[in-house]
């Protein structure tokens, strides 16, 4: 029996929820374990470049908090930031 393929840890960590480990899943997850400080939505569609639609990222971080790979606070300013 041959060893599986190493997979990152960030596709690893979406699998082991029982997700599917989607490209917009893997980019934001990456983009916000790299961030140094928590990100606003906004800032998240413009470091991801357009890649992604703005309804998708919505879903892709409020899974992330649902599933506890990811963190949301609000801000002084009422805005969600995303860690």
């Amino acid at each position: 029996m041959s060893a599986a393929p190493a997979t990152p840890p960030d596709l690893q960590r979406i699998r082991a929820t029982g997700a599917r480990a989607t490209p917009a899943r893997l980019a934001v997850l990456h983009l916000l374990d790299g961030a140094d400080h928590a990100l606003s939505h906004r800032e998240v569609e413009e470091a991801l470049g357009g890649g992604f639609d703005r309804v998708t990222l919505y879903r892709v971080l409020d899974w992330l908090v649902s599933s506890g790979l990811g963190h949301r606070t609000i801000d002084p300013e009422r805005v969600f930031r995303f860690s």
